[in-house]
């Protein structure tokens, strides 16, 4: 069936994570819960049909679950522009609110602990926006006027955030700065489909088209500062960096999944079919 076949490509991208990790890593371990990241993919169970929500007209492009602790918010963007929020305290009859903020695909939705009433989406309409959840309006950060789509953004802090652009320009937004940007940079001559931030070792992570992942110190991004790159065969689509900063997994239109560690400069690969991004 469709729902075994889907459990079978969980169970095989899990044993792939877990045999190219090498055991337990203690930085995917929560309080005394020692579990690994691929320890929680194999208890991932495909659960039916019925569990499913119709939030949004057109094609589900991004999701965010907000990460705050008083009740489960979580939002998504079509490919139209239009933006859902489920509020989930009762999973039986969830509460939704659709609004429409942007008039092209929404590319990211992204949300953090400390700003509880506020979530943040980007689009190919050339416009980064933040939610305000209690006034139910969004607030436009950064619109470029020639038509530079931002791609993907993410947190260097609450409140200053990295983003990427279709034609290789990463920025810096500080929302309580009037200056937007506060600063930004040609990195790549192709499309950024993805930028990383590890705040705790200062490293930005970028995934391009141009096959390339590049490595940079946030003090000093620049293309004549850059730390490491590493190459794929095709088109990469994304690039996550861990916590610690010392791993990087991305993921590729090669068909490949790989972990860099960022610390010996060397690859490995998981050999597998996979998805061509990952959050």
């Amino acid at each position: 069936s469709d729902d075994s076949k889907r459990q079978n490509l969980v169970d095989s991208f899990a044993m792939k994570i877990r045999s190219s990790s090498g055991g337990v890593d203690e930085r995917f371990s929560v309080g005394e819960d020692k579990k690994t990241g691929a320890d929680r993919i194999l208890d991932m169970k495909i659960i039916g049909e019925e569990p499913q929500r119709k939030v949004l007209v057109s094609r589900v492009y991004s999701v965010n679950i907000h990460p705050r602790k008083d009740r489960i918010l979580v939002g998504a963007g079509d490919t139209k522009g239009f933006f859902g929020l489920m509020y989930l305290d009762d999973e039986s009859r969830p509460s939704l609110l659709r609004m429409e903020p942007h008039s092209r695909t929404i590319t990211a939705i992204r949300s953090n602990a400390v700003e509880t009433d506020q979530m943040y989406t980007t689009s190919h309409d050339c416009t980064l926006r933040r939610l305000d959840l209690t006034r139910q309006e969004f607030i436009t950060i950064r619109e470029d006027a020639e038509g530079d789509g931002s791609t993907d953004f993410n947190f260097i802090e609450p409140r200053v955030l990295a983003y990427c652009t279709s034609r290789g320009y990463v920025g810096v937004v500080d929302t309580r700065d009037k200056k937007h940007p506060s600063w930004e940079n040609q990195l790549h001559d192709k499309k950024i489909g993805s930028v990383s931030v590890c705040s705790k070792t200062n490293t930005l992570v970028t995934a391009s088209n141009d096959c390339t992942v590049a490595v940079f110190d946030l003090r000093k991004v620049n293309r004549k500062s850059t730390l490491a790159s590493f190459s794929h065969g095709r088109a990469v689509s994304n690039g996550v960096i861990s916590e610690n900063g010392q791993s990087i997994l991305t993921t590729s239109y090669d068909d490949t999944l790989r972990i860099y560690s960022t610390v010996k400069g060397e690859a490995r690969s998981a050999d597998m079919r996979c998805p061509t991004a990952i959050h």
